[in-house]
């Protein structure tokens, strides 16, 4: 039925790092944020190297990521 929430229902939460964009490549911008897709934890890294925080996320999709991987993988299955 239509606007019925089901008991196993969950939230899932998905992080997508954005790849630098030109600007950040031409000055030399050094990323305070790193991901892995492995562990899908992302890294933030504060006060040059000084203090890092691990976050974890149900999915971590790096800059490689397509919108087509995320999409599939992540929430096609709820839209359809």
């Amino acid at each position: 039925m239509v606007g019925e929430i089901e008991e196993s229902s969950t939230v899932r939460v998905v992080v997508r790092l954005r790849p630098m964009n030109e600007m950040e490549k031409k000055i030399g911008v050094t990323p305070s944020i790193s991901a892995s897709t492995k562990n899908r934890t992302v890294t933030a890294i504060k006060g040059h190297g000084m203090s890092r925080m691990v976050y974890s996320f149900d999915d971590v999709y790096t800059g490689f990521a397509t919108q087509k991987e995320v999409f599939d993988q992540s929430i096609s299955g709820v839209v359809e």
